[in-house]
């Protein structure tokens, strides 16, 4: 019993906050987040739920000005709530009975809006998520950043990370460190995220497919500016392209075009070890499918050696690479 005890405490390490519901009488359930109970409709789904969190967190009143705005005008959060609604209008079975659950095939707006609704709630749950986070989040120029880095945060949190956010001002310091309740290891993390016209609120006509690039230099480059340089350094940047789903992972255009990115600095050596732990490029971009039905999660990440601060604990990076391999998945915690 105390081998099993002791194995079930350290599993518990290596995950996130679980969702936790508990019946209140006969039509509805009380849903925790941090030290609060929320007493939701019994026939309320837990997807649906996730979404009126994002709602209370983005702030009712913010939300109703949105709505009050030409759709074309709209904060791109009102545009996925109302492609949420549309869905569930236009695919609800003719004989649909009040709270019965249904399936419907996920499109690529309606996984963005469930994608960042789950990592706003699982940061909510240990009560990670900075008021200042929220404001950019609202914010049409700055959404891009922090819709991102809140779900680098949230693949941390999912694998048993606890989050602190750097508020201070020096010149070199990450968006957030993350310290694993497992193996006690701080990865000092930077997140960038790659702008282009047309989408995710960015002003200007969205460029041909065939134009576009995974032209994040600049990024990697201000990145590695960010290193605290005391502890274990991770950069994360998501290169915002189209998914190529009919293509293999080595002829999708980003992969070719990070591979050649990559050429363009020195291997790490002993004498002159690599400046970051580990490297991960991704590309959620699944606003780019619309209605359409979403594609997979797409990320790679790289590690170099040697490097100068070391991950000690080998499970601290399987922990970040299995949160990586799942990203994207929106379970039914039913």
């Amino acid at each position: 019993m105390m081998r099993d005890t002791q194995e079930r405490i350290e599993r518990d390490k290596f995950s996130g906050p679980p969702s936790m519901k508990l019946p209140v009488g006969p039509d509805h359930v009380g849903r925790i987040i941090w030290n609060a109970i929320h007493f939701r409709p019994k026939t309320e789904t837990f997807h649906e739920f996730l979404i009126n969190v994002l709602k209370w967190t983005v702030g009712q009143k913010w939300y109703e000005s949105q709505v009050k705005m030409a759709p074309d005008e709209r904060h791109i959060i009102v545009k996925w709530c109302y492609a949420f609604g549309h869905l569930t209008q236009t695919l609800t079975p003719p004989d649909h009975k009040p709270g019965q659950v249904f399936f419907a095939p996920l499109t690529g707006e309606v996984k963005e809006l469930l994608v960042l609704a789950d990592d706003v709630y699982r940061l909510q749950l240990l009560r990670k998520l900075p008021r200042k986070l929220v404001q950019r989040l609202r914010s049409y120029e700055a959404f891009q950043g922090a819709r991102y880095e809140i779900a680098v945060a949230a693949t941390f949190v999912r694998c048993g990370f606890d989050i602190e956010w750097v508020e201070e001002k020096a010149k070199k310091h990450c968006d957030f460190n993350a310290t694993h309740k497992g193996t006690g290891e701080t990865i000092a993390v930077e997140t960038k995220s790659r702008h282009r016209p047309g989408t995710l609120n960015q002003e200007g006509e969205t460029p041909s497919p065939e134009m576009l690039r995974a032209d994040v230099q600049s990024l990697f480059n201000q990145a590695l500016q960010q290193n605290p340089g005391d502890r274990p350094f991770a950069i994360f940047i998501d290169v915002n392209l189209p998914h190529e789903p009919e293509k293999g992972w080595p002829q999708k255009r980003w992969v070719v075009d990070v591979q050649q990115l990559l050429k363009k600095y020195p291997q790490p050596t002993n004498e002159n070890p690599s400046a970051y732990t580990f490297l991960v490029f991704s590309n959620f971009a699944w606003h780019y499918e619309g209605t359409n039905t979403a594609a997979g999660s797409e990320a790679i990440l790289i590690v170099n050696n040697p490097t100068k601060h070391p991950l000690n604990d080998p499970r601290t990076f399987y922990a970040v690479l299995g949160s990586l391999n799942n990203y994207g998945t929106v379970s039914n915690d039913e």
